[in-house]
């Protein structure tokens, strides 16, 4: 099940579903130190660099994860100008293995579908990581489905300075021949 949410009360409840995660997370220090290991990295190959996490924004109808040592700003007028984004909800009938296992091949056909229309994707994964904000998005979003991607899908502002490169991880570093991992 791919959702869009359109209609204003879907829409604040996503973005009570968001800000809930973020008031969790932000009480809790293992979080936060967690959070502060893996983002805001200025010399490391492992996490999100400094440069690509993004300032929080001033809106208050939008929640973003609060970063470590955010340097990545908004485009110009990005705040001012209306966000045109839609928010998708992406779920399954259960939350089983498999359904899960669907449910991130279904996220991979949309954010390569998106992208080859030359769309940008914002996945808002922190109300799924709490399971009263997850909880509500499966009773007030999704009717009953289990939630499993959000995604924000829109046009990149055309006055916006492209993304700094991320570090990656080379293959050899991550995926392993399974010849390696038979046991005699």
């Amino acid at each position: 099940m791919l959702k869009t949410v359109r209609n204003k009360p879907g829409s604040r409840q996503l973005v009570r579903a968001l800000a809930e995660a973020a008031r969790v997370h932000a009480d809790d220090p293992e979080y936060r130190t967690e959070l502060a290991t893996w983002s805001g990295r200025r010399i490391s190959a492992d996490g999100v660099p400094a440069a690509s996490a993004p300032l929080p924004r001033s809106s208050e109808d939008v929640v973003t994860r609060v970063f470590s040592d955010p340097r990545l700003a908004q485009s110009p007028g990005a705040e001012s100008e209306g966000d045109e984004a839609t928010l998708l909800v992406l779920g399954t009938a259960s939350d089983d293995r498999l359904s899960r296992l669907r449910a991130g091949e279904a996220t991979s056909a949309v954010l390569l579908t998106a992208t080859s229309a030359g769309l940008a994707c914002c996945p808002l994964t922190e109300p799924l990581e709490v399971g009263s904000a997850r909880e509500r998005l499966r009773e007030k979003v999704t009717d009953g489905s289990a939630p499993h991607m959000l995604l924000r899908v829109g046009w990149a502002p055309i006055n916006a300075d492209p993304l700094p490169a991320t570090p990656r991880r080379a293959v050899t570093d991550v995926v392993r021949p399974l010849t390696e991992h038979a046991t005699p």
